[in-house]
């Protein structure tokens, strides 16, 4: 009922649509159904059949329009409930007439056209020629990191076979880079509400249980560090995670508490990022203090790699992502996998490749997150263990069962004691 009430006051009107909508099918159900009993009449009981039909269409639009604008509070200071509903309703105002929306837009244009009229000619075409150098320049180091990601990780995989299409999730990191080149960085400083040191110290024991309790975060709850997400503006941010009533909490530890609520559906699996470029040195700035929160959310901090040329020493860090673009590091990948329970997603050239099966596909995803220590020597042994007994037991040929087994033993993602185990279960099967 509280959602129901939630809803009606702060959700979109597409959202109130269709749960207005709703709840009048509902009920309508419910009359016929009652008229069917009573009266014994088969056309209202038709008829009550037809409207639940309706009624069970119009709660998936409702969730569909609710998923596609999830709810986002963010109370001012941490305080009494009370004031959270206020906070809630001042970050959240009603919808402006489109007649000034319009009158809105027309103004900026009409000031952006006389502007562009005042600047000199020239100037304007060195600036797009200088965006055009920067994103000439930003997809030429994409693509040199992708040919040494792949030369070192996959030379054993990839010496014999034709080069294959890059991958989709490295066109994406493509275009987000470029999107940081062309866009003002001082407007995106302002928007990310990064939590300052200052604020930082104020966090004690008592104020994180006082917050914690306001956000009503349950007991079962993890700790992550958020990398990025451009969507929501999050940068470098620690933050709570939970689920509840069939909803991703994301509780984020900016200069003020911000809570993201994310429908569970939305979420069918976990993304990899690999080899993102970073700066050890100004990432993170403020977990290089000691203050309680900080010590508390250092564990979640990236780990770095590097390159193995001597010439190349910039620092790489590998993020794992989920619904909207948000990207956590990679020591806060296992908590999410605890809670989501979902898929690992891996677009590269090896997952993309039909010359390797999906047994050998899966090994490749489990010993990437055995290196980005989402899983522990325990964990991968009985990952490796599940999908080699799956492959012993299924119908594909001696030749490809042994050959895979070698490949990944020349990948080391196996030992040949594992190797040698398995072809005697698979021979036992086969009598």
């Amino acid at each position: 009922m509280k959602r129901i009430i939630n809803t009606f006051k702060y959700g979109e009107k597409s959202v109130k649509r269709a749960l207005a909508l709703a709840i009048a099918a509902g009920v309508a159900t419910l009359a016929f159904a009652v008229m069917a009993l009573v009266m014994s009449n088969m056309l209202c009981f038709f008829i009550a059949i037809m409207a639940a039909f309706i009624t069970i269409s119009l709660v998936q639009t409702f969730m569909i329009a609710e998923g596609a604008n999830p709810v986002v509070v963010r109370p001012a200071d941490v305080g009494t409930e009370s004031s959270a509903h206020m906070d809630i309703k001042q970050e959240m105002p009603p919808d402006k007439p489109k007649e000034k929306k319009e009158k809105v837009k027309k103004q900026k244009a009409k000031k952006e056209k006389s502007e562009r009229k005042q600047r000199p000619e020239k100037k304007i075409k060195e600036k797009d020629a200088h965006k055009v150098v920067e994103q000439s320049t930003s997809e030429e180091q994409e693509g040199k990191i992708e040919k040494q990601d792949f030369s070192q990780d996959d030379i054993h995989l990839y010496s014999r076979h034709d080069a294959l299409e890059v991958s989709k999730l490295l066109d994406d990191s493509a275009l987000d880079k470029n999107e940081d080149n062309n866009s003002d960085v001082t407007k995106k400083q302002e928007k990310r509400q990064v939590i300052t040191e200052e604020t930082a110290n104020t966090y004690t024991k008592k104020k994180i249980k006082k917050t914690l309790h306001k956000y009503k975060v349950i007991k079962d709850h993890r700790m992550v560090m958020i990398d990025k997400c451009a969507k929501y503006n999050i940068y470098q941010t620690p933050a709570y995670v939970w689920i509840n009533e069939n909803q991703f909490h994301i509780l984020l530890i900016e200069e003020t508490p911000r809570l993201l609520m994310l429908p569970l559906f939305r979420i069918t699996e976990i993304t990899y990022l690999k080899k993102q470029p970073a700066d050890e040195e100004k990432d993170y700035a403020l977990f290089k203090k000691n203050t309680i929160l900080t010590d508390s959310f250092r564990p979640y901090l990236p780990d770095y790699n590097h390159s193995n040329k001597t010439t190349d020493l910039t620092a790489y860090k590998n993020l794992y992502g989920i619904g909207p673009g948000i990207y956590f590091t990679n020591n806060s990948a296992k908590n999410l996998f605890d809670l989501l329970g979902v898929e690992f997603l891996v677009d590269d050239k090896v997952t993309a490749s039909n010359k390797v099966n999906l047994y050998f596909k899966d090994a490749y995803k489990a010993n990437i997150k055995l290196r980005d220590n989402v899983l522990d020597a325990i964990g991968y042994a009985d990952s490796i263990t599940k999908i080699l007994d799956d492959m012993a037991h299924s119908t594909i040929s001696h030749n490809e069962f042994k050959d895979t087994l070698n490949l990944m033993i020349k990948n080391k993602l196996i030992t040949d004691e594992y190797a040698n185990h398995y072809m005697d279960v698979r021979n036992s099967l086969r009598g």
